[in-house]
């Protein structure tokens, strides 16, 4: 076998690099430098936590890509995949109210995961990262989008009324 070249095509998101960081350590801006560039790659078409591996939107890694990627991207495109991480987590709310990841997903069978792979478990903490201030909340926070809020009221008070509060909410 002879090797006649070794090539690669990049995939990432549709955004252009806005933000930046330098200093005076090396070694942060080697860590910036690494984190955006991560970022852009388990970023398409979801957020995903690895793009040769696992490429569905588990709603936890895109919470955290959620707050990072207002900080890297352009702002036209940037907000553009965070609001359709918001609305698919809702369009795909369980019956009995629940939120769960990933989703979007197979039909959910229930008991899963089934033969064709579907999951349409909850992993709270996750769930309530994204209803609360590190998902949506960032979301509006950077975008001003009331309109979503407005939209996705009804399946968040939903899944949240779920939920017992204490004294403080």
């Amino acid at each position: 076998v002879e090797v006649l070249a070794l090539k690669y095509r990049e995939t990432g998101y549709n955004a252009e690099f806005a933000g930046s960081f330098n200093c005076d350590d090396k070694a942060l801006n080697i860590l910036w430098e690494k984190a955006r560039r991560t970022l852009y790659i388990t970023m398409r078409d979801t957020y995903m936590d690895c793009p040769d591996r696992e490429r569905a939107q588990w709603i936890g890694d895109a919470v955290n890509e959620i707050g990072e990627a207002f900080y890297v991207f352009d702002a036209v495109h940037g907000p553009q995949l965070a609001r359709k991480c918001i609305q698919e987590l809702v369009r795909w709310q369980r019956k009995d109210k629940v939120f769960y990841s990933p989703s979007p997903a197979g039909i959910p069978i229930p008991g899963g995961p089934s033969e064709d792979g579907s999951w349409d478990k909850e992993l709270p903490m996750q769930s309530l990262a994204c209803a609360g201030w590190y998902g949506i909340w960032t979301y509006y926070w950077y975008t001003g989008d009331k309109q979503i809020i407005a939209d996705i009221y009804p399946q968040v008070k939903d899944y949240l009324n779920l939920w017992k509060f204490d004294n403080n909410g």
